[in-house]
């Protein structure tokens, strides 16, 4: 999580609640939870992860290969814990806290790698054609995703004579939100021909030589916009909902693809690092709700069922992430224009994916 967003989160939170305790005419009525969830998310996070090399597609180009990644991936899923927390401050003001941190891991994820290349090596030169069709197969992969709320309900209606009014609320507030991905591939399937001079040469199989291992990191500072409302019936049960939208205001983001790629070159092959990584600039936009039914077991102790889902875009702006698998190509053929691709930030396209997720939380809480 970076820091940084979280020292804002803690400051403005902090300030609100003093100020909201400095002003208040009545005790305030405080609540305190921990919730157990059960998360599935189709990530975003992941998706842009395995679309980042097609980011490269343009400088690929410059080196003389023609580059397309096209990935499938698997739901991730697991478990998170929340703690939450709510304090009234007055009648209008009341403040809530939320930590959320999930780890989850998915299913095998598919990425297939189409290559296409020409270049030049040697003096005299020999030409060098071929083309490679490979899929990876992921199936190691962990998503972990951290978020600190802080959010202002302002109930608008707390005077209204109509009583199914005076828990209706406007919130607004900040988060600090990240998720980082990891996905891992120890074998791949490949058909691979190549053509140097007379000799073409034709290839397939799996190959557990070149490992791949895609790391991603994206954090957020969002602002958040929404309204809740609650109802208690027959004195014990209450049903809560609340609906939020969110942007990002600042956000940091970094990407490294760890690889080792092989090219034909007739009857022999050439082995080629490939290391991708750099510094994202990025965007998220979306929404969330959630459903809560809470059971009053006493005065004090409360249970609670609760089901929220989330839908949001993450867009991808800038990368300053290098083709290194092309510079060695071009320091290997001499070709300026491979060379000038190889070290330039990537031309694009830039991914944009959608991420929703949803959560079934069982909570224990207390009020006081």
């Amino acid at each position: 999580m970076n820091v940084r967003y979280a020292i804002i989160i803690a400051l403005v939170s902090f300030s609100a609640t003093l100020y909201a305790e400095e002003e208040a005419d009545q005790k305030k009525l405080t609540s305190i939870g921990i919730r157990v969830t059960e998360v599935q998310v189709n990530s975003a996070t992941a998706k842009n992860a395995l679309n980042m090399q097609n980011s490269l597609m343009i400088n690929s180009a410059i080196a003389g290969v023609n580059n397309i990644m096209i990935p499938s991936a698997s739901n991730f899923r697991g478990k998170g814990l929340e703690w939450d927390s709510s304090v009234r401050h007055t009648p209008l003001i009341r403040s809530n806290y939320l930590l959320s941190y999930s780890t989850l891991t998915s299913g095998t994820t598919i990425l297939t790698d189409i290559d296409k290349y020409s270049y030049s090596i040697g003096y005299p030169p020999t030409t060098i054609k071929g083309q490679d069709f490979t899929v990876f197969d992921y199936s190691k992969n962990r998503l972990y995703t951290t978020r600190v709320n802080y959010g202002a309900d302002f109930l608008i209606f707390h005077d209204s004579k109509n009583p199914f009014l005076e828990n209706l609320s406007l919130r607004a507030g900040l988060e600090a939100y990240e998720n980082n991905v990891t996905l891992s591939s120890k074998s791949n399937a490949y058909i691979s021909s190549g053509t140097s001079g007379a000799i073409t040469t034709v290839k397939n199989g799996i190959d557990f030589t070149t490992p791949d291992k895609l790391i991603y990191r994206e954090s957020y500072l969002n602002g958040t916009l929404g309204f809740n409302y609650s109802f208690t019936f027959l004195k014990i049960n209450k049903i809560d909902f609340g609906v939020e939208y969110f942007k990002s205001i600042q956000s940091s983001a970094d990407f490294k693809d760890k690889s080792f790629v092989i090219l034909s070159s007739g009857n022999t092959s050439i082995p080629l690092p490939s290391l991708q990584q750099g510094i994202v600039k990025t965007d998220i936009r979306g929404n969330r709700f959630h459903l809560g039914y809470s059971f009053q077991v006493t005065e004090a102790l409360f249970l609670r069922l609760s089901y929220s889902g989330a839908e949001a875009m993450h867009t991808v702006r800038n990368s300053t992430a290098t083709n290194q698998s092309g510079l060695a190509l071009a320091l290997l053929s001499g070709n300026s224009a491979a060379f000038l691709g190889s070290i330039l930030h990537g031309l694009g396209p830039y991914p944009s994916s959608r991420d929703m997720r949803s959560q079934i939380g069982f909570e224990i809480g207390f009020k006081y």
